[in-house]
């Protein structure tokens, strides 16, 4: 768990962690923060961060829905 986010559930995941900002916004991944650290569009936020270690596109499509 870092920044008091706890990845562990969908529950938990939603009301985020230290900084109180959802991590995922139900029906907008778009919009959601986590979706687009996953994405690595912004590589300073990128999750994570090794790029040998990130998601393929199916994980990332599953995230999605």
């Amino acid at each position: 768990m870092t920044g008091g986010l706890d990845l562990s559930s969908r529950e938990s995941i939603i009301p985020g962690g230290d900084s109180a900002t959802p991590a995922i916004i139900p029906g907008a991944a778009e919009q959601s923060p986590l979706y687009q650290a996953i994405l690595g569009k912004e590589p300073s936020k990128a999750m994570p961060p090794k790029e040998q270690d990130r998601l393929t596109g199916p994980q990332i499509e599953a995230i999605a829905q």
